[in-house]
């Protein structure tokens, strides 16, 4: 078998030069906390994305709510990858059609409880994973999940590598 590799996916805060991109917009509203929640959009709608701050324009970067913002060709691969793990909505960064934003709708129960530090809310779920350790076997074979109500995206070391290969250093990828 295999060694299963999986990675929690942050953005690097301290990266100075790069863009900051606003909430998606369209004709049915803004995007933001949908994200947050594992599930399908199902729109069609092009989502404009205002930038922010401007930088240099990147294959893959992190939005509003944790959510990837991917280049066509970059967002292709992932979701020939991922399969039904991910969605790709139709994005418009600064008049350029051919971005996606990738919404990540696949909850898997894998979390070990036992090796992660979590916090909880008062009903009894899951509010902050300060340290998160994943049952690997559980995850497979999945490539890029949540794991609970937060913001963090779970990926394969297969989806670590495909991000890197393109020279995004605004992620972090620490072992989960």
């Amino acid at each position: 078998m295999k060694k299963l590799e999986y990675f929690r996916m942050d953005l690097d805060f301290y990266m100075v030069d790069r863009w900051y991109l606003g909430r998606p917009v369209g004709l049915s509203g803004t995007l933001g906390k949908h994200f947050i929640t594992p599930k399908y959009i199902g729109s069609d709608e092009v989502f404009e994305m205002p930038v922010k701050k401007p930088g240099p324009e990147l294959r893959f970067t992190i939005g509003n709510f944790g959510t990837p913002v991917v280049e066509e060709s970059l967002a292709f691969a992932i979701q020939n990858m991922c399969g039904p793990d991910v969605e790709l909505i139709n994005a418009k960064i600064d008049s350029k059609n051919k971005y996606y934003i990738l919404n990540v709708v696949s909850l898997i129960d894998c979390i070990d409880k036992q090796k992660s530090e979590l916090s909880y809310k008062k009903d009894g779920s899951i509010l902050a994973m300060p340290k998160l350790s994943i049952m690997k076997e559980a995850a497979w074979p999945h490539h890029m999940f949540k794991v609970g109500t937060d913001i963090s995206i779970i990926v394969s070391g297969e989806i670590r590598d495909l991000i890197c290969s393109t020279g995004s250093h605004m992620v972090i990828f620490r072992d989960v």
